[in-house]
């Protein structure tokens, strides 16, 4: 009786430990480095962490959710603006994060989204090691063709 018992009983456990691996790859999975973008409530700072004039003479505020910032997926937020204050839109920003002590970028590649009033954000930016890391930023759009090996952010 006990073999026909655990003949009828070895099906379930078979099906139960299939459904309980799908489920902790399915929590494994959602643990990685988010591409999705960073929910609507984020929300950065009045004051800028960073501020870098480039070689045109733009303005580039730098805010960071959280800020500071720390390891994992953050939000950064461009404001740029020219040398008297006037916001600049219509920009193509291309952003990589780079640690230049270990020689590598990140794992994803940020989205930018525009906003308004030369605001572009980067809901989705990951950085997985604590240590000195480098947006290396490109700028191109009316009167502008700009590369910047900063802001560094340092991850504690």
């Amino acid at each position: 009786m006990a073999t026909s018992r655990s003949s009828s009983t070895f099906p379930r456990r078979a099906a139960a430990l299939r459904l309980l691996g799908a489920l902790g790859l399915s929590a494994l999975l959602a643990c990685g480095p988010s591409t999705a973008g960073a929910p609507p409530e984020v929300e950065f700072p009045a004051d800028a962490l960073a501020t870098e004039v480039t070689a045109s003479g733009l303005k580039l505020e730098l805010r960071t959710s959280p800020q500071p910032p720390a390891r994992g997926v953050l939000g950064v937020q461009y404001r740029v603006t020219t040398a008297t204050g006037a916001p600049v839109d219509g920009l193509s920003l291309d952003v990589v994060p780079w640690m230049p002590d270990m020689g590598h970028g990140a794992a994803t590649k940020p989205e930018i989204q525009t906003a308004s009033q030369g605001t572009y954000v980067l809901p989705n930016v990951y950085l997985a090691m604590p240590g000195r890391w480098e947006l290396r930023t490109h700028l191109t759009g009316p009167g502008a063709i700009d590369e910047l090996a900063a802001p560094a952010l340092q991850i504690p």
